[in-house]
Parts: structure tokens; sequence; C-alpha cells
């Protein structure tokens, strides 16, 4: 009797764990950090990849940067660079940092962008400026690798753009 329960036991708790099989690519690749402060990490023992995919894709188009960012890597990973560099260019325009330094890192590349030196380090100083994980040390890559009238064209164009979103942003107080 104990071993028909045991094995009853044991038929339900694989069932219940079928969803991790889905994430087994993602784990791998380590883009779902536990707790991170710049992704949307799913809940890979309860929740199917088309669920949080949908999840994610809600939040994402109601302009949830963190979610444009998750989405973006989540492209990436499954191999659709296009896609991702869309979705990582507007997280990173909605000032996410993660996605910032990402996005820099597709453009430093030409990986669903056209390669943009200058843009690239752009995006990458202003990770830096938000103290994004691993930007630091990518700015400084970058730098040894391009023209300096490309890095003074990124600093540039990463100053205008702060100046806009400082512009753009509600006044405290009013």
């Amino acid at each position: 009797m104990w071993k028909v329960i045991l094995v009853s036991f044991v038929a339900a708790a694989v069932s219940f764990a079928a969803p991790a099989e889905d994430w087994e690519p993602f784990q791998k690749s380590g883009l779902f950090p536990e707790k991170s402060a710049l992704w949307i990490a799913p809940d890979m023992e309860n929740e199917s990849v088309a669920a949080f995919t949908g999840r994610l894709l809600d939040a994402a188009q109601q302009g949830d940067a963190k979610a444009m960012a998750t989405l973006g890597r989540f492209f990436f990973v499954r191999g659709d660079v296009m896609r991702a560099a869309e979705w990582t260019r507007k997280a990173a325009e909605a000032g996410n940092a993660g996605a910032q330094l990402d996005f820099g890192m597709l453009c430093s590349q030409g990986q669903g962008v056209a390669a943009d030196p200058a843009e690239a380090y752009k995006w990458i100083w202003l990770a830096t400026w938000s103290d994004a994980p691993g930007a630091d040390a990518a700015l400084l890559d970058l730098s040894k690798k391009i023209k300096s009238s490309q890095i003074l064209a990124g600093i540039q164009m990463a100053a205008a753009f702060q100046d806009e979103r400082r512009k753009a942003a509600p006044r405290a107080g009013r």
C-alpha cells in the first residue's frame, strides 16, 4: 500500500514540476536571476513560458520599462535580435539602466540595429550613470575600440538625452 502512495506522490510532483522544463534554456542562460532589480523574473516552478510571456507583453505594452527590458532579453535569448533591439531600445529610452547597457551592446555589435559606435557609447554611458552592473567595464572596453570623436559624440548624445528627459519630467511641487 505504501508503494502505491509513494508512486502517486511522485507522479503528482512530476506533473506539477512540468513548467520548469519549459524554462531550462533560460535557466542555463542566467537570464532571470532570482532577485534582479533590473529584470522581471518568472515563477519558473508555477508559470509556463507562454503564461510568462503573455504577462510580460501586457506589461510592456502598458509602458512598464522593466517589462520592456525583460522582453528584449527574452527575444535575444530566443534568437530574435530584431525584436530584442526594438524592445530593448524602448526600455532604454524609458530609463531602464539594464536596457541601456544591453541596447548599447547591441549597437556596438550591430545586432538587430546598424552598428553605431557613438550610439553605443551614448547608451553605455547612460547605463554607467545609473550604476548598471557591468556598464563600467563595457564602457572601458568600448572606449579602447573606438575613435575619440565617436566617444565625444556619444557623450554629447547622452547629455542631450538626459536634458530631454529632465525637461519632459513633471516638475515636483507643482
